[in-house]
């Protein structure tokens, strides 16, 4: 808030592609979405960020929020290669739906999140933040067999077999 470089270019934010990534990039940095939300919630609450604009880095801080499992699955096996890969699809696709939601609707949720929210900027990100989440497993619930089979596209084959490969991480 007190730098004034800083303020102008947050207050200026405009574009939800850029809102996005700079969610994601933020987030994959700190490895906390609730971090970052925490942050993007005190800025809302200060009039730093604009309400709009806060939904789409929320959107951006659940694909960046993959980022540790991502790196934690690298020197994993298929499955825990699969398993940060079914956690990235997951957000990357919710991410796309409520984008377009956004896009095509974001007044109509932005009415019903302050309604919900009362006049506190704060509460409005913070509900936004969890009402995306609920929503993502809502919608995606029915789609998970897909998903998961969208991983061995990814990631073919099967693990070698050993007797303890059921509870090795390598």
């Amino acid at each position: 808030k007190d730098s004034p470089l800083v303020a102008e270019f947050l207050s200026s934010l405009t574009n939800p592609f850029l809102g996005v990534l700079l969610g994601t990039v933020i987030t994959a940095i700190i490895q906390s979405s609730s971090v970052t939300v925490s942050i993007l919630l005190l800025m809302a609450q200060q009039g730093l960020m604009e309400l709009p604009i806060c939904f789409y880095i929320i959107l951006g801080c659940n694909i960046g929020a993959c980022m540790s499992a991502l790196l934690a699955s690298l020197n994993g096996n298929k499955n825990a290669k699969r398993a940060a890969l079914i956690h990235l699809f997951f957000n990357i696709i919710g991410t796309i739906i409520i984008f377009l939601i956004l896009t095509f609707a974001g007044d109509l949720v932005l009415y019903l999140l302050q309604t919900i929210s009362g006049p506190e900027p704060g509460r409005c990100v913070a509900n936004a933040h969890s009402f995306f989440k609920i929503f993502q497993v809502i919608v995606l619930f029915p789609f998970a067999k897909l998903i998961v089979k969208a991983t061995y596209l990814v990631v073919p084959g099967e693990d070698k077999k050993t007797d303890d490969s059921e509870y090795q991480l390598m």
